[in-house]
């Protein structure tokens, strides 16, 4: 088949699919066509972000064309074009495209996150055939949104995939599911795992790592035509030659065979949107709640059914009386009460009592008239209530027998019954001298709107008795009919669209084949303007450090003075000070995405190899190591791991209540988790039975330094491990702890929580960054995050890394990515310093970086975490220098002083002089914080609560997925936002109480106490609070019937998303009002911990006064102060 045979029928295709929403398949048949009209072979190159594809094409071609760096650039498919010409044209959103004059254009345009979906650099010398294109997409692990959309359109074009891995992130579950993925579209793959020079056998070993990677191929089922282990250096394992001779033969195969892609694409196309109509078809069916073979009867109930809610609703109205009271005017009105035969009656009747009316005879003339006037009374009733019959009452009850079945007194039926009396007729006759016909007429009238009258009358106090005998519980609140109906109209045209598939009735569409590329595809060429920017000038990374000067320990006070006895007291405190300094335990936390090196950068510190590190994610617990010889496992709590396994089974069973009932109903169903949670399944229903007994309340085990190993690399064991706690002899460690937390990113809110409490009672945050991937879009959320709930601000001391800095190319490249780094900081107002490092080079010798990170860590250890302890020694020791000087100077005033101290001192005995009642002053503080904040967050979810229905509801969404989508996004939302609120609260406790004793502090000093009576404690605790509960509420929510055309309509579409927001906001002010008490119910029990520091403190501050008491002065004492000064003059 030739290639205009081709086009037609891809362009009969397209014109079919147009009649459907399936945009996406719309613009890929659009890249077919133009695939097919230039004879393109079109090789692909897609895969992980940033992992290396543009540095290996540029490879390929023998010249540096694409832009590659570890910065996030390729936002935008770049297609290298063998050509007759030289060519860059730029292919833009709404099937626009424009050229442009040079690569260094196409670089800058390409580096930007805009709306240019594809460049194409059409070139004469490459060494491929003409017609050939080699094709850079946007990585599937990208930091732009449009980057994963804009694979997926180019895919369809590929006539075959190299699918490129960065060798750290071969064994992640997304790359296998995009293969198997590219499987089912019929797509050759080659596995291409690149930057193999990251490889290090003292890691692990290469036939090892194979081999994993050959299993995870093989259990996933999927068909890849060969595997490359590539680099753009020469390395060992490097097979880059290899992969360039499989290039050039695929070209000549793919150059001999073109029926194959076409006879492919037809078949994609063809059921890619049979799929399509599918999928909206059970849709269709699920909203409508039928089965296939029930359409037409489901129809007809239809039909029944919006009768039916007709009559419910009127009868749930407010007006319900006015609108049956009107149906029954409606009925007597149209009723034909006084035909031609009653008027001849009623012209009779009233001629009998006409003034000029005779009766014959001489006698009883009276008794004479007034029977030959009932006779015509008579005569008119018995016809006119024999008209009502027929026209009203039947009428009536016939209208009042299709509501009989909600009344509890169906009987009532037999009440509507209305005849006409002679006093009702005899008392609307007015006696004229003559009856004329037009008096016929007006009596005719007025005996009709009289009964309509007294109809609608009786009406209203037989439909009062109707109305309370109404059984609301039969009447159906909602009405769907309506929506029904739409979506039967739906379906219909849907079947149309489907037919016309299948029996290949598009082909019968016209095209004319000379209609150039621009006409077949809707595309129009535009002028673009770029606007040239200067080169960003590199920030001077400058960041003013702290303070460097580590105040001197007066260390000589304390020496000085621990013999005096009157200061014995005093020395005490003193040491206990002293002791904290020298002891003093430095907590550093190690924080970042998965395979960013945290444990090789740990490693390198410790210059031992303690830490898994390896492609394959190994941290599944916290981590800590100290200076110690023992090593204990803190295992996870059984909630914590039925948590974990109801979350990853709950797409194909019930929740269970137990772990031993969640193996039995699971254990033959591993098979449909995730790779990753496969391994977690496979670990609990293997050791359950081993690991219950710990896991009752999480205990705590010691273990040999042999099984650290198990319990941290081996996932059947890791599986059961909360916290693992590993004592090296190592230098480094000496005063410090080192915590290895969990990599951010986190489906797990447990995780989240558990980092951010650590990262909280840290001293040093070090935050790790991988050098090809240095900053993601989990990094900016999480960063934001810790900003956002105030744990990073100008107060807390952060390092930021970048590991692995010697994959740079050049030093030129490093600064760009350092800058990069510090831009993204500085958007979140971070102004820490960055370091780069390589951990491996620092590991395996000398590295210069690394070892003023070393030192910056050193330095902050010895200096900055000490500074507040070391002013609070100097200050108490300052304070006794001055008292033994006033002492010595002046010994009466001194006296005077010491009367006044022990006056206060008889007061806080009776009355301690931490009060009880500043408890209750925090409490009001921090309950009145949370209500403002519960406030704050329900305005906010006011308004950001649009945008989750924008996001979540929309032509893009499985109509069948919309409210699930929606709700899990309002549960994510108010789940984060219940967690910014608790640390708020935790130093909102802590800053009341320093507001409240700031005066006590300042009295205890004036007298002579050197008790601290600093408070620091969290009085709510993140990681054990239970808030899914609570957002778990959402799924209460009524959610309406969702409809495609209310979603393409605007008006409609506004008036559904209001109809949500207002649905929302009722449940999630309930929500609120649970997380605000349950919140109260966690601060006044977590209290506690104020109650009893101050309880403590009294306590100390009590004993200390007695002992103070317990001193004397004498002059013993002053010669022996004395002398202690003029050691201490002499010393300094």
């Amino acid at each position: 088949m030739d290639n205009k045979e081709k086009i037609k029928r891809l362009y009969q295709l397209k014109k079919e699919v147009e009649k459907s929403d399936n945009t996406l398949l719309l613009n890929q048949i659009n890249e077919v066509i133009k695939k097919i009209y230039s004879d393109y072979i079109v090789l692909s190159f897609i895969g992980h972000f940033s992992s290396g594809k543009s540095s290996l094409i540029n490879k390929i071609c023998d010249e540096d064309i694409l832009p590659s760096s570890p910065i996030p650039t390729t936002s935008n498919t770049a297609q290298i074009i063998k050509d007759s010409v030289d060519l860059i044209r730029i292919n833009m959103d709404n099937q626009t495209y424009s050229d442009v004059e040079s690569y260094e254009t196409v670089k800058k345009v390409n580096t930007l996150n805009t709306d240019i979906e594809s460049v194409e650099i059409h070139k004469q010398n490459l060494v491929f055939p003409e017609g050939t294109v080699i094709q850079d997409t946007p990585g599937i692990d990208a930091t732009f949104k449009n980057h994963e959309q804009s694979t997926m359109k180019y895919l369809l074009i590929s006539d075959i995939v190299f699918y490129t891995v960065e060798y750290n992130h071969v064994n992640a579950e997304k790359n296998f599911s995009q293969i198997k993925m590219m499987n089912e579209l019929g797509v050759p793959v080659v596995l291409l795992i690149n930057q193999v020079d990251k490889h290090d056998e003292n890691e692990i070993l290469f036939t090892a790592f194979k081999e994993k990677v050959e299993q995870n191929i093989n259990m996933w089922n999927l068909n890849v035509e060969a595997i490359y282990y590539t680099s753009i250096y020469a390395c060992e394992h490097n097979q880059f030659d290899q992969l360039k001779g499989q290039l050039n033969q695929q070209v000549d195969d793919l150059t001999a065979d073109r029926d194959d892609f076409y006879d492919r694409i037809i078949d994609y196309i063809e059921r890619a949107q049979i799929n399509y109509l599918n999928q909206r078809k059970d849709r269709l069916l699920e909203q409508l709640e039928v089965d296939e073979a029930d359409i037409s009867h489901a129809l007809d109930e239809l039909h029944i059914q919006q009768s039916l809610n007709s009559e419910q609703q009127l009868l749930m109205q407010n007006d319900r009386t006015e609108q049956l009271i009107k149906e029954v005017r409606n009925i007597v009105k149209n009723a034909y009460l006084i035909p031609f035969e009653l008027r001849e009656k009623i012209g009779a009747m009233l001629e009998t009592f006409a003034t000029n009316y005779k009766v014959g005879g001489f006698f009883n003339k009276q008794a004479k008239l007034e029977s030959i006037q009932n006779e015509k009374i008579d005569s008119v009733i018995e016809m006119l209530n024999d008209l009502l019959d027929k026209q009203i009452n039947f009428q009536l009850k016939n209208y009042y027998e299709q509501y009989m079945k909600y009344s509890e007194k169906p009987a009532l039926l037999n009440d509507i019954y209305y005849h006409i009396t002679k006093e009702n007729v005899k008392a609307l006759i007015k006696p004229q001298p003559e009856v004329t016909k037009e008096y016929v007429l007006i009596y005719s009238e007025q005996l009709k709107t009289f009964i309509e009258k007294e109809i609608v009358q009786q009406q209203k106090v037989w439909l009062e008795k109707f109305i309370k005998s109404i059984n609301m519980s039969k009447l159906n609140t909602t009405n769907h009919t309506s929506d029904k109906s739409i979506l039967f109209d739906d379906y219909l045209n849907n079947e149309k669209l489907m037919e016309s598939v299948t029996t290949k009735n598009y082909m019968h569409y016209y095209i004319h084949l000379e209609e150039s590329i621009d006409k077949l595809i809707d595309r129009r060429y535009v002028t673009l303007s770029i606007n040239e920017t200067d080169e960003v000038v590199n920030k001077q990374n400058i960041i003013n450090d702290r303070k460097d000067r580590l105040d001197s320990l007066n260390i000589e006070v304390y020496e000085t003075f621990k013999t005096v006895d009157y200061f014995k007291s005093d020395m005490r405190k003193l040491e206990q000070q002293l002791d904290r300094i020298h002891n003093d335990e430095t907590k550093i936390v190690v924080f970042g995405a998965f395979s960013a090196g945290k444990s090789a950068l740990i490693n390198a510190l410790l210059q031992e190899r303690v830490l898994v590190s390896s492609p394959n994610p190994t941290t599944a617990s916290i981590t800590e190591l100290y200076y110690g010889q023992q090593h204990f496992v803190t295992f996870k709590t059984e909630d914590m791991l039925l948590d974990k396994l109801n979350g990853i089974s709950g797409s194909v069973s019930e929740n269970m209540n137990t772990i031993e009932s969640w193996i039995v109903k699971n254990k033959n169903k591993i098979d449909y988790f995730s790779d990753e949670d496969k391994s977690f399944a496979s670990g609990v229903i293997k050791q359950y039975h081993h690991y219950k007994a710990y896991l009752s309340n999480g205990q705590t085990i010691e273990i040999d330094k042999n099984e650290i190993d198990k319990y941290t690399a081996q996932d059947e064991h890791a599986t059961f491990v909360n916290r693992i706690k590993i004592g090296l002899e190592n230098d480094f460690l000496k005063n410090k702890v080192i915590i290895d937390s969990p990599g951010i990113g986190s489906t797990n809110s447990r995780h989240t929580m558990e980092t951010t409490e650590i990262i909280a009672d840290s001293d040093l945050l070090i935050y790790v960054s991988y050098y090809n991937h240095v900053f993601t879009e989990k990094d900016k959320a999480f960063l934001s995050y810790l900003n956002e709930i105030e744990v990073m601000n100008e107060a807390s001391e952060n390092f930021f890394v970048i590991n692995a800095v010697d994959l740079r190319k050049n030093d030129e490249e490093l600064v760009a990515v350092e800058d990069y780094l510090r831009t993204e900081l500085d958007q979140l107002n971070i102004e820490d310093r960055i370091y780069s490092v390589s951990s491996k080079q620092a590991l395996g010798g000398y590295d210069e970086r690394f070892n003023v990170f070393t030192e910056a860590i050193e330095h902050f250890v010895d200096s900055t975490s000490k500074i507040q302890k070391i002013h609070q020694f100097n200050s108490n020791a300052s304070r006794i220098v001055r008292s033994a000087q006033f002492m010595t100077d002046d010994y009466k005033a001194y006296i005077a002083k010491q009367n006044r101290r022990n006056l206060q001192y008889d007061v806080w005995q009776k009355e301690p002089p931490l009060e009880w009642n500043i408890v209750s002053r925090v409490l009001s503080d921090i309950k009145q914080l949370l209500h403002e904040q519960v406030s704050y967050l329900r305005d906010k979810m006011k308004i950001q609560l649009y945008d989750i229905i924008k996001s979540e509801v929309n032509t893009s969404q499985k109509l069948n997925i919309i409210e699930k989508s929606f709700k899990a996004s309002v549960e994510s939302k108010l789940l984060n936002e219940f967690q910014f609120i608790v640390p708020r609260i935790n130093k909102a406790a802590i800053q009341s109480y320093r507001d409240e004793t700031s005066l006590t502090k300042a009295a205890l000093i004036e007298y002579e106490i050197a008790e601290d009576i600093v408070f620091d404690s969290f009085i709510l605790k993140l990681n054990q609070m239970k808030l899914s509960p609570i957002v778990n509420e959402i799924e209460q929510l009524v959610f309406p019937v969702v409809k495609e055309k209310q979603l393409k309509n605007m008006n409609s579409r506004n008036e559904l998303f209001e109809n949500i927001h207002a649905q929302s906001m009722m449940v999630i002010n309930q929500v609120l009002l649970k997380y605000e008490s349950y919140i109260i119910t966690e601060i006044e029990d977590g209290i506690e911990v104020l109650e009893t520091h101050i309880d403590e403190k009294n306590k100390d501050i009590a004993e200390e006064i007695i002992e103070k008491r317990a001193t004397t002065i004498d002059d013993c004492v002053i010669s022996e102060i004395k002398r202690a000064l003029d050691q201490l003059e002499v010393n300094s």
